[in-house]
């Protein structure tokens, strides 16, 4: 396996453009159910889009393993590490999320990053998950906290 870009020139092209619109929502979904806070699936999948197109300046968008990821790279302002920040990880066919994380490790080493860190925003099996990802050397280091502060988002 490999990570691959996901564009135009992915050998899995028609499969994943096809799939985008139910992999936006599957995102949305996970993350109102973690979260209790109804994402906006036509946000998601227009910044899927942009990143396609190589527009979209939040995430990268590639596959490892049988999941679509979106990351980033910075530093940590708390750190001296160089990390391959996972945004999102939605499963677009059949596989195991073991060769995912495998896939990802193997792409941050080849990007010159330090660390990898994987979030757990949109796992509805976060025990699972994360008891996965400790197995495997991985350690929870944070977690986020948010309040709507406006009529608008609560």
């Amino acid at each position: 396996m490999t990570v691959r870009t996901v564009d135009v020139h992915h050998p899995e092209w028609p499969l994943i453009r096809d799939q985008l619109p139910k992999l936006a929502h599957r995102v949305a979904l996970a993350t109102e159910v973690k979260t209790g806070i109804a994402p906006s699936p036509d946000r998601i999948k227009r910044s899927l889009d942009l990143a396609c197109l190589g527009h979209e300046d939040n995430f990268v968008l590639v596959t490892a393993g049988p999941c679509l990821v979106g990351y980033n790279i910075g530093q940590p302002w708390w750190g001296d590490m160089v990390a391959l920040s996972e945004e999102f990880v939605v499963r677009y066919k059949p596989g195991n999320f073991a060769d995912t994380i495998k896939d990802l490790e193997q792409h941050a080493l080849a990007l010159g990053c330090t660390a990898l860190v994987i979030s757990s925003l949109a796992m509805v099996r976060q025990e699972s998950y994360g008891n996965y990802l400790k197995r495997k050397g991985f350690r929870e280091v944070s977690r986020e906290y948010m309040k709507g502060i406006d009529d608008r988002e609560t």
